[in-house]
């Protein structure tokens, strides 16, 4: 069979040929914080230092925030806490209501550059699959403020 009758003659060949096509590395400093997409079946959380997670959006139970200041929220899975702190996260946190989440990625000015001022940016993603009682306490608090039971 010559490479003309052999549809994956192209993936056997050795030497150099021009690498295989497909989109570009976005290689770009411009940060984002999220990005909303439509029928998603995992959430995407990129972090700057530990391993990053892909859990699956049926895992998601709860999404614990403040009302008030959108500096940080919670998202309980099944398996695992995770706690999301920064600036603007309101919009993120609607996007995570929604389901229409794709990812959350952490900012690291070695990274990226800063956002414009008004835009979403997450300072901190902790991971926690433990016992998860003190970030859901710490969900709705602002620095400093006293804690309501």
């Amino acid at each position: 069979m010559d490479d003309d009758e052999d549809p994956l003659a192209r993936f056997r060949r050795l030497g150099d040929e021009s690498p295989p096509r497909g989109p570009k590395p976005d290689t770009s400093r411009v940060y984002a914080a999220f990005e909303a997409q439509d029928k998603l079946i995992t959430l995407d959380i990129r972090r700057t230092s530990g391993a990053s997670h892909a859990p699956g959006y049926g895992y998601l139970l709860d999404v614990i925030y403040g009302g008030r200041f959108y500096t940080r929220f919670v998202l309980v899975f099944n398996f695992m806490t995770v706690t999301v702190k920064g600036k603007n996260l309101r919009e993120v946190v609607q996007a995570l209501k929604l389901r229409k989440c794709s990812y959350l990625q952490e900012f690291h000015p070695k990274l990226f550059d800063v956002p414009e001022d008004g835009k979403p940016i997450i300072t901190s993603i902790e991971v926690v699959t433990g016992e998860r009682a003190e970030a859901m306490n710490e969900a709705d608090l602002e620095s400093g403020e006293p804690q309501r039971e």
